[in-house]
């Protein structure tokens, strides 16, 4: 007489790690302590705050530079992040990878999207008087965004139970 035997180990550990998934989410942006100072120049500006104003521009003369909603908010920007993601989904299937895993590799992709689009530029060009001021500290940059690496250097990822 034939005997079936089904092997449960692989989705059971399948299981948890869908699990996982549902029950945790990437959290990437400008996250650490964000009482970090960009700069002597940005006169006692958070790293958060120096973000926000480039992000979105201020009344006060410092154009919107929106590197973060470039870099994730756009139809094209969503859809490589869904890829991504997706293949990650398929990896975990196969065994390959945790749910865990998963979400650092989406972690590091998304910030590594959020700096390159910094890296590209394509901003708005720093005012004149800026550069002046930079060059006076010593510093010879003329490309907004990479004043201290400050903001580059503080965004990061973290997976946050949800």
């Amino acid at each position: 007489m034939a005997e079936i035997v089904y092997e449960l180990e692989g989705l059971e550990k399948l299981d948890k790690e869908l699990k996982y998934l549902q029950t945790h989410a990437v959290k990437v942006g400008i996250l650490g302590d964000d009482g970090d100072k960009e700069s002597d120049e940005s006169e006692g500006t958070t790293v958060l705050e120096y973000a926000l104003y480039n992000e979105y521009g201020t009344k006060r003369g410092i154009p919107a530079r929106p590197f973060f909603r470039t870099s994730v908010a756009t139809d094209k920007a969503q859809k490589e992040i869904k890829d991504y993601m997706k293949s990650q989904l398929e990896s975990i299937i196969a065994g390959e990878l945790t749910g865990e895993e998963a979400y650092n590799n989406l972690g590091n992709f998304v910030v590594k999207k959020i700096k390159d689009t910094i890296d590209k530029g394509g901003f708005t060009a720093l005012d004149p008087k800026t550069i002046k001021l930079r060059e006076k500290k010593g510093n010879n940059s003329t490309k907004p965004l990479m004043d201290t690496h400050s903001l580059y250097n503080s965004i990061s990822y973290e997976i946050v139970g949800v």
